[in-house]
């Protein structure tokens, strides 16, 4: 997390590099003009107050002229945060479930003129706004619109002194780094026409506790409120859409944060090291966790995350206390460390469609005991699940993952057996290294054959057992063709790939193979494989080849008929060009959807094209499929004559064809 700290170096650096001065009016004799109106009409106004008749006799009065007046005083500016009565706890529990109410806006009045010709420091911070430092370290800031970007505050050099920051009504934004390192800073008030807080507003405030943020605020930016560490309480305005990174960098003492459903996306380290947070909702818009969002949150044991969510950044949980975890369905791969060392997390819920898991993505995990794996991974990357010393179940499927890394396993010493899937191709060196209660594991012929002894180094219990069964990558022979496997399994659902053959007149590719009494579907046909055969006469396709690839039966010279294809989905352009003795095309597949272009280009006696049964081709399915061919009727569906008639008519270089049943 190193180059994490490094933000506050980096922001403070930016601020003070040589950047235009905004003026400054430090205490003087002298005033504006417009303090020195102000200050006359202030007098003018006391003077008439003066000449006030006195109370008549009936009125009792409450002392002197003076004490009339304080209370006056005291309506017209809120007391401080700090100097507030602390609410009752059933008054903080009520507070925290509703989005904090602005209290009354603080109003500039005369007296606050007169307060800028006699600051510590005044002048101009932005356009339209000024302000003044007093010397009990009172800021106040009033004009209209927004404060100056790009320049660095021009009471930076007084930040010490500031305890307290009044904000009028009229003000638009807070400038970057505003009020970085005001480390004596324990109360602000904000207006509600306030819009922005910039970057590193806040950043260094430690004295700040709490802070309330108008609803009119839509925008928070980076590291705002970076390293304030004693801030217990902060509402984000419902307006708000990003939790920018690094937002609430080290803030130990937050307790608890609710974040706006408008939220898409929160930021890296947006809660990095928020020690006092138990617990969080991530709303239903949140599409991306950022780098770090929630690591070192060590008191985090309870988390929601919703089916939005597509990303999660590296570390994003790490260093929780996390007990359990389902990931949403949208999330494609758990990246690297982001839930490493989460000593609490016990389960896991991986959803299919992840592919896979990153390195030490559940590293020193130590209470976890099971993890079920979906057979969308293809990948577990090293020291995955190093030193989970509990783990004792891994549910994997028979074919799914492909490849373990180094040390992917590495000390998992409650693991007794272990199942690794026919489809895996590499296992690499200490991939179980240490399991030292490990004892059967299963594995295919084929990779023990691959694997080096460092695989199970220090494995004492361990006893290698061989499937029966094939293997990823496995040939096999069935009938008079070649076969390679390439999702085995061991209940039927297998799927093989033709790869060679014995020539034949009457070529079959088959529905299904059957290799020690388990069956396996053939699915894939090596692209190529028939292109320019010059023996083949007859074509039948098994009900399970899904796509003919472009030109995959391109120049079979002697090729007279194509029959079958149930699962036939699509045909590739000039998938049978050049075959001049092709008279009969039936394909029986429901679910055709696409004829590539120039797909019969040549074929001079095929007249009549059958694809009764589709009812899923488009317009763009079939354009130009019909170019350069012979054919002149098409045979569907008697529904959908009068569509495909529209489809073929439109599609085929001017071709002019009959559709009917």
């Amino acid at each position: 997390m190193k180059h994490l700290k490094v933000t506050s170096a980096l922001l403070s650096a930016a601020m003070c590099m040589s950047m235009v001065m905004a003026p400054v009016t430090v205490m003087a004799d002298e005033t504006t003009a417009t303090e020195e109106t102000q200050i006359e009409e202030t007098e003018k106004q006391e003077a008439k107050e003066t000449e006030k008749p006195a109370p008549k006799e009936t009125e009792k009065p409450s002392g002197s002229e003076t004490e009339k007046q304080e209370p006056k005083e005291t309506q017209k500016e809120e007391p401080a945060e700090s100097e507030k009565e602390e609410p009752s706890e059933s008054e903080k529990q009520e507070s925290e479930e509703k989005e904090p109410e602005v209290s009354e806006e603080p109003k500039f009045e005369d007296e606050d003129f007169a307060d800028a010709a006699n600051a510590l420091v005044s002048g101009v911070c932005g356009k339209s706004v000024r302000f003044s430092l007093a010397e009990d370290g009172t800021l106040k800031i009033w004009g209209k619109g927004a404060m100056y970007e790009k320049t660095e505050c021009p009471w930076k050099s007084y930040s010490s002194h500031i305890k307290k920051v009044i904000i009028y009504k009229g003000v638009t934004t807070i400038c970057q780094g505003a009020f970085f390192e005001c480390n004596y800073l324990t109360s602000v008030s904000l207006p509600g026409t306030l819009k922005s807080i910039g970057t590193a507003a806040f950043l260094e405030c430690y004295g700040l506790t709490k802070i309330v943020i108008p609803k009119s605020v839509t925008s928070i930016g980076e590291a705002a409120f970076f390293d304030c560490e004693n801030l217990v309480s902060v509402n984000i305005p419902s307006g708000v859409t990003k939790i920018s990174p690094s937002l609430f960098y080290n803030c130990y003492k937050l307790k608890k944060i609710t974040i706006p459903p408008k939220v898409k996306v929160i930021g890296d380290s947006a809660f990095y090291s928020c020690e006092s947070l138990t617990s969080i909702k991530i709303p239903g818009k949140v599409t991306s966790i950022g780098t770090a969002a929630f690591s070192c949150c060590v008191n985090l044991t309870s988390i929601v995350i919703l089916n939005s969510v597509k990303t999660i950044g590296e570390y994003a949980f790490s260093k929780t206390a996390l007990t359990k975890v389902t990931l949403p369905s949208g999330v494609t791969s758990i990246p690297g460390y982001a839930f490493q060392d989460c000593k609490n997390l016990k389960s896991i819920v991986i959803p299919n469609g992840v592919r896979s898991i990153g390195v030490y993505a559940f590293s020193e995990c130590s209470e976890l005991t099971t993890v079920t794996i979906p057979a969308s991974v293809k990948t577990i990357c090293t020291y995955a699940f190093n030193e989970c010393n509990k783990l004792k179940i891994v549910k994997i499927p028979i074919s799914s993952v492909t490849s373990i890394a180094y040390r992917a396993f590495y000390k998992c010493s409650g693991l007794t057996s272990f199942n690794i899937p026919l489809s895996v191709i590499l296992i690499d060196s200490q991939a179980f290294a240490e399991c030292t209660n490990l004892g059967d594991v299963w594995i295919s012929k084929t990779m023990s054959k691959k694997i080096t002894d460092s695989v199970f180094e220090n494995c004492g219990k361990l006893n290698l057992q061989i499937y029966p069964y094939l293997a990823y990558g496995d040939d096999v022979i069935a009938g008079n063709a070649l076969y390679m496997v390439m999702n085995p399994q061991i209940n039927g659902t297998g799927t093989v790939e033709m790869v060679g053959y014995m020539d034949s007149e009457r070529i079959v590719i088959p529905a299904y193979i059957t290799v020690d009494k388990v069956k396996y579907r053939v699915t894939k046909v090596l692209d190529g494989l028939f292109k320019g055969n010059k023996t083949m006469k007859t074509l039948v396709i098994g009900a399970n080849l899904v796509n003919i690839a472009d030109q995959d039966f391109a120049g079979c010279i002697n090729l007279e008929s194509v029959t079958g294809g149930a699962g036939i989905k699509t045909i590739g352009a000039r998938a049978f060009a050049n075959c001049p003795k092709l008279k009969t095309f039936n394909i029986i597949s429901k679910n055709l959807s696409k004829i590539g272009a120039y797909a019969f280009a040549s074929d001079t006696s095929l007249k009549t094209l059958q694809i009764k049964k589709t009812t899923t081709l488009t317009k763009a399915g079939v354009k130009g499929s019909l170019c350069g061919s012979a054919v002149k009727t098409v045979k569907v569906k008697k529904k959908k004559i009068k569509k495909y008639k529209k489809f073929f008519k439109k599609s085929n270089c001017g071709k002019k064809v009959k559709v009917k049943k």
